[in-house]
């Protein structure tokens, strides 16, 4: 094997790790139990002479879907 083909073959066998990594967490991200799994996560707050919060949530379906865009 000439050391160009090995070249070739390590960047090959490089890109598919990676995609295989990104795969892997991509699986992470967007698992869900079931229909009902929502994800409650604070996104800011102020204070002053009224305090507030912000909230997001995602539904199940929303947890599926921002990972793929």
């Amino acid at each position: 094997m000439s050391i160009q083909t090995r070249l070739i073959f390590f960047a090959v066998w490089d890109n598919i790790q990676l995609q295989y990594a990104a795969i892997i967490r991509a699986q992470n991200l967007m698992y869900v139990r079931d229909q009902e799994d929502k994800t409650i996560e604070k996104v800011g707050s102020s204070t002053g002479k009224v305090s507030s919060q912000t909230w997001e949530v995602q539904q199940a379906w929303d947890t599926l879907s921002i990972p793929l865009e």
